[in-house]
């Protein structure tokens, strides 16, 4: 169901072409963070390079990963449930939410392995071990080298419960030690590999002293859609949390309002509809496993009742599949090879095909060109061109880097391509600087062409 939802989904997200970019660049044997700029750890790109020779068979990753979630919301909730209805419900309302996030993402490859990290530490819980122990501090690691703001609070906040369940004596120090040792190993290996590629520096630059530029990008976009998400999504926080306060001695329940509430983590910096629905999916996770709620809103359905909701909750779920279906009037399955399948707009297809041969072709005339805008990826990838920070230049994604010193780079290149359309995020001071000073030399597809200034050219 996601594969065919992948297939008929149109060419409508920049951020689906960053992560296939990503993915893309490390098939291609570029190291991240040295070679192109990433604001997260490694681990997603390097298991989305195993699809990355084209954005269509990079889909089937994400539908890989969303079957993952919903199947874990089933199995979650039928284990806690005697209603084979709510299981259904709640698996379809998971389905249903992802098919709103059209594109694959480190992000949803992250709430699989926090539901991973959950489970991981339920069952520690239920009968310490060396093992189990052991097995938490893994995946909480896996799940740092995914995404690294909300793990990092949720590896500090399990870590000093540890310590202090040690210092009491309900913890031996063996098994501390165990958890250490899982945690440790997936972070020793990337610091070997980025020291190894040196990179190390440039990867504290992007993941840890940059997060202030992101302060920038703080934003609420599309409040209609967002905020009814974000509401409901409190709602289902709000429910676990009195449950838990009804069973204060269950620590199940403790533990899965610690990842429900840290889960809000993933709307910073940016809160929109995609990270609204992103939360409302794990709450929907979290809600699953701790909670028999089945006699709350479904009670004691008859088996016709229960079949005639059953159908509806899937007819919800196959409309909202359904839905870019809709949306491809005029679109074309397009041709060019990294996109090749995906359905696409002519005139990006028409863009994208004059603007990649146009940075081809002066490339080998060795002519250097950057693009400098927010789409830059989706004409640089089918051009096999990197820039390396200049590729994907927002606010947030340039490390420690000055302005000041983004526009001495830019000043080594032969031809830039931009336009004065600026999207969120977007550096309006670079942006501005180029158009200002830079000297128009025509136009090609949607951007212009600049040369930097003549004596910026007499320097070279």
């Amino acid at each position: 169901m996601f594969a065919i939802h992948a297939y008929i989904t149109p060419l409508l997200s920049m951020d689906e072409i960053w992560n296939y970019g990503f993915a893309k660049q490390f098939a291609e044997g570029l190291v991240p963070y040295r070679d192109f700029n990433l604001v997260v750890p490694p681990l997603f790109p390097l298991l989305g390079a195993v699809f990355a020779s084209d954005l269509l068979r990079f889909r089937l990753f994400g539908s890989v990963i969303n079957a993952a979630i919903s199947g874990s919301v089933y199995y979650s909730s039928q284990k806690n449930s005697q209603s084979q209805l709510y299981g259904t419900i709640l698996t379809l309302g998971a389905c249903a939410a992802l098919s709103v996030i059209s594109f694959t993402s480190y992000n949803t490859l992250l709430i699989f392995f926090l539901f991973l990290c959950y489970m991981a530490v339920v069952n520690s819980e239920s009968k310490q071990s060396m093992p189990r122990m052991f097995l938490v501090g893994f995946v909480l690691a896996i799940s740092l080298l995914i995404k690294h703001p909300a793990p990092a609070v949720l590896i500090v906040v399990i870590t000093a419960v540890y310590l202090l369940r040690v210092f009491m004596g309900s913890i031996r120090t063996r098994e501390l030690f165990a958890y250490s040792l899982g945690g440790s190993l997936p972070v020793a290996a990337l610091v070997i590999y980025l020291n190894y590629h040196n990179a190390l520096k440039n990867f504290l630059d992007y993941i840890l002293w940059g997060l202030p530029s992101f302060s920038e990008n703080f934003t609420i976009s599309n409040p209609i859609g967002t905020l009814p998400i974000l509401a409901l999504s409190v709602i289902v926080t709000i429910r676990i949390n009195a449950e838990r306060i009804k069973n204060l001695k269950d620590r199940k329940l403790g533990i899965a309002v610690l990842f429900s509430l840290i889960s809000y983590i993933f709307l910073i910096p940016i809160v929109d509809l995609y990270h609204a629905i992103q939360l409302l999916v794990f709450q929907l996770l979290m809600l699953a496993d701790s909670i028999s709620l089945e006699k709350h809103i479904i009670p004691d359905q008859s088996p016709g009742s229960q079949v005639r909701l059953s159908f509806a909750a899937g007819l919800v779920a196959v409309v909202l599949f359904l839905i870019p279906g809709f949306q491809t009037n005029g679109m074309i399955r397009s041709e060019i090879q990294d996109y090749k399948g995906i359905l696409i707009s002519p005139d990006i297809e028409q863009d994208v095909m004059l603007i990649s041969e146009f940075i081809r072709s002066n490339e080998k005339s060795g002519h250097d060109v950057v693009v400098v805008h927010k789409s830059a990826y989706i004409y640089t990838l089918p051009a096999n061109d990197t820039n390396g920070v200049l590729d994907l230049m927002l606010n947030g994604n340039i490390g420690t880097l000055t302005h000041e010193e983004i526009k001495k780079i830019l000043s080594e290149k032969d031809l830039i391509l931009t336009n004065a359309h600026l999207g969120n995020q977007d550096i309006r001071e670079i942006r501005e600087y180029i158009l200002t000073n830079y000297c128009e030399r025509g136009s090609i597809g949607n951007m212009q062409i600049f040369q930097p200034p003549a004596d910026n050219s007499a320097e070279r």
